[in-house]
């Protein structure tokens, strides 16, 4: 838990040159829905699913883990970039208050844990919440009220309370036409959130963020006169959307069957090498009796045939020949005879084609090609990229600007940043073939300048290439490619041919931007 000392209940906003934009705060101003899956016996929720065994299921589950491991790696693997939010002139004031602002922001997420990394901190949300539905950060802020840290919080120790009836002045953000965020007084009701200790079963409560209120950490009740070092952090809750209750649930639940019956398979499998009853052959004697020893001898057999050193056991039947009983004269023959029993021993494992069709039931719920689980061996290059491409439309991408929008329209407002905007990377699926000839075609046709090229680049040579500081840096490469061409050239009709191509040029690179600009007005 993290140390609260010489925190005070103070909020700096830094943002805010003007009022808080105001709203109606009466039954039209704020939402008055039931909390679903609420229970007006007690405040705090039950979750729908045992968070505990949810994630006893994965750690067990071959295919869970390995589609959460690509998850994990797919969606917030790859780092992040800092968009510009708004635009400014190079060399300008503005231009120097963004490019500090720009290294806070880095600092930050360099620093945003003493124990771990910003890439480690989302790869364990991403954990909680494909594993749970539900992920949780913690919010840590200094004695001035400037975030400073987040802390992963364990998803199956924390539960959610009804929302308070009372309806509370949050805030939140917009942004107005120039880029810069505004404070808007938003009418709504909060709720808190609990974790409860394993075994102890001590409570500590926290607040949602957004909540201006001050929360006693240890009972859970709102206090104005509350010390800093009582007072609760706020939680950041993610969760997998369920309309039936306020926690999320797990995208693979609907596969919950599949998942364990594949454990189950495999385990039948691996006892079978410790359990099996079935010997490769036995040695039948006819025409004899058993002795009472020989009947003890087999029942101890079969009840030892376990491991693997008994794998090749094979029992010995021993028979005396005894008379026939209506010819009292006569003497028996005694016939010894090998059966194999090999025909009902199983040879290569049980429930092979429920296994691979539960594989791909559970594999299905994430909507992950197999590629990226490594379950598939038959891949060209081409069904490759389409298949990384389905990937990263349909799956990853979407999942990253869900984390985005927390982060930009959460975090970065309350903590003042208006010229950058936090963008997930992902997977270079382009080819660079063709990405060699677009950038060769927008440089021939001025539709792309040196700063431009190196935003494109960069991410591809996996480096980060900032933006050059220079006038030139600005301009379309088709201009800044053109030799310098001598006033006598538009005169006594002297021009070459080189230089009536570089006038071609220049005037065509000119009509690009013109027509670009004025599309831009419109």
């Amino acid at each position: 838990m993290s140390k609260r000392k010489h925190r005070h209940n103070v909020r700096v906003r830094l943002i805010n040159v003007a009022p808080p934009l105001q709203r109606e705060t009466d039954e039209h101003g704020s939402s008055r829905q039931i909390d679903p899956g609420s229970d007006a016996s007690s405040e705090i929720i039950s979750p729908p699913f045992d968070p505990k065994e949810l994630i006893r299921v994965v750690e067990e589950s071959d295919v869970l883990s390995a589609c959460i491991g690509a998850m994990r790696v797919n969606i917030g693997g790859f780092g992040f970039d800092l968009i510009k939010a708004k635009p400014w002139e190079p060399g300008s004031p503005e231009a120097e208050v963004a490019d500090k602002e720009k290294r806070r922001i880095e600092q930050f997420f360099r620093f945003i844990n003493p124990e771990i990394p910003f890439a480690e901190l989302r790869a364990r949300i991403r954990y909680d919440l494909e594993a749970t539905g539900n992920a949780y950060w913690e919010v840590i802020e200094n004695s001035r009220g400037e975030i400073v840290g987040i802390e992963p919080m364990p998803a199956h120790t924390m539960r959610l309370t009804v929302k308070d009836e009372k309806i509370v002045d949050g805030l939140s953000w917009i942004q107005d036409e120039n880029g810069d965020w505004q404070e808007v007084v938003y009418p709504r009701r909060y709720r808190r959130f609990v974790q409860i200790g394993e075994g102890s079963g001590k409570k500590r409560y926290f607040k949602e963020f957004g909540d201006p209120r001050v929360l006693n950490s240890e009972s859970g009740k709102f206090d104005k006169t509350l010390m800093p070092a009582d007072s609760a952090h706020a939680v950041i809750h993610f969760k997998i959307y369920s309309p039936r209750s306020p926690y999320g649930i797990p995208r693979w639940m609907g596969a919950t069957y599949e998942a364990i019956g594949r454990v189950k398979a495999s385990k039948v499998n691996y006892l079978y090498f410790d359990n099996k009853a079935v010997p490769p052959m036995a040695i039948l004697v006819s025409g004899g009796a058993l002795s009472d020893e020989s009947v003890k001898r087999i029942e101890e057999h079969f009840k030892n045939l376990k491991g693997m050193d008994s794998y090749h056991s094979i029992p010995i039947i021993e028979a005396a020949s005894v008379s026939d009983p209506d010819d009292p004269g006569s003497k028996g023959g005694v016939k010894i005879e090998l059966k194999s029993l090999s025909e009902a021993m199983e040879k290569e494992g049980l429930f092979m084609a429920y296994r691979d069709k539960a594989k791909t039931d559970v594999r299905g719920t994430f909507r992950i090609p197999p590629i990226f689980l490594g379950f598939a061996d038959d891949y060209t290059r081409a069904t490759a990229e389409a298949s990384q491409a389905v990937g990263e439309e349909q799956v990853f991408q979407p999942e990253r600007n869900l984390e985005d929008f927390i982060i930009n329209q959460h975090l970065f407002p309350y903590m003042g940043f208006k010229y950058w905007q936090f963008k997930t990377r992902g997977a270079s699926l382009s080819d660079d073939e063709g990405m060699t000839k677009l950038l060769s075609s927008a440089k021939e046709n001025g539709a792309i300048t040196p700063n431009e090229t190196r935003t494109i680049i960069g991410p591809r040579l996996g480096v980060d290439l900032p933006a050059m500081d220079l006038e030139s840096a600005d301009v379309p490469l088709a201009l800044a490619d053109l030799n310098p061409i001598t006033p006598d050239v538009f005169v006594e009709g002297n021009a070459s041919r080189s230089d009536a191509r570089h006038i071609a040029r220049s005037i065509a690179a000119m009509k690009t931007i013109l027509e670009r600009e004025l599309k831009s007005d419109e």
